[in-house]
Order: structure tokens, then sequence, then C-alpha cells
């Protein structure tokens, strides 16, 4: 589910002014720009942030999708774990933790962009979110269930 689940992309972009397009996982960002294509890991943006290429409200975006990143990875392990050994505590904690990663994720883009998804950055789309929530609705429902 984790490998899945990392794979999709939440969301798809269009950079300012038509300079290039792409699509963004939870761990990866996938653009295709005039320079060409690329492929940047999460931890690529952070160097990114330590060498000063990437500052101001583009180092909070950043700082706040990592955060869900990190949130939504553990949400993933609890899961896992609860389905070796079924604990109602894992459970909560795992949808509780889904519910923050979609929010930062949301935040995170409402920062770089704006509330509107749409500023001088350009365009987003945030596809995979409702992937997450199916599946947050999912877990709640299986939760009543086995209560």
């Amino acid at each position: 589910m984790f490998l899945f689940l990392t794979i999709i992309p939440i969301e798809g972009y269009i950079m300012g002014s038509g300079f290039g397009y792409g699509v963004r996982g939870i761990c990866y960002r996938f653009q295709i720009t005039g320079l060409g294509e690329s492929f940047i890991p999460i931890s690529y943006e952070f160097q990114y942030v330590l060498s000063g290429l990437i500052s101001g409200k583009n180092m909070y975006a950043l700082f706040i999708w990592a955060g869900g990143s990190v949130l939504f990875g553990l949400a993933t392990m609890l899961q896992f774990l609860n389905c070796i050994e079924f604990r109602q505590i894992q459970k909560r904690l795992s949808l509780l933790f889904f519910t923050i990663s979609i929010f930062l994720f949301i935040v995170s883009e409402m920062v770089y962009y704006s509330p509107f998804f749409y500023g001088p950055s350009g365009v987003c789309v945030l596809f995979g979110i409702p992937v997450v929530i199916a599946l947050c609705w999912m877990m709640w429902q299986e939760k009543k269930d086995n209560a």
C-alpha cells in the first residue's frame, strides 16, 4: 500500500508563464520544462534549501509538505502494523496521521500558490487528495465495523 501511495501523484501543476509542468508525489517531483525533464526526490529539495536555491515561501511550503510526507509515512507504517496485529489505537492514530497529512499537503500548496491554488507561481490541481480521502473513509468505515 505504501509503495502504491508513494508512486501516485498527489498534484499536477503548471509553472507560471507556461514555463513547464509536472506532477508531485509524496516524496518526489517530476517536471518538464524548456530546460529538460527532471525527477527531484524530496531529499534534493532539502539540499536546494541548504544551498540557498530555494528560499522564502517556497522553503516554507517545502517544509510543510515534508511534514505531511513524514506523517503519511508514519500513518502507513501504523496501518501495516495494524494488519499484523490488530490494535484499535494504531488504527485511530493512523487515521489521524493520514488526515493531518492531507491537511498539510493542502496548506503547503496554499502557501506556495495561493488560497485558490492559482497565482504568479502557476496553478496546481490536487487530484491525488481524493484518493487519500477515499482511503481514510474506508479506514473509518472499517473502524466503525470493528468497534
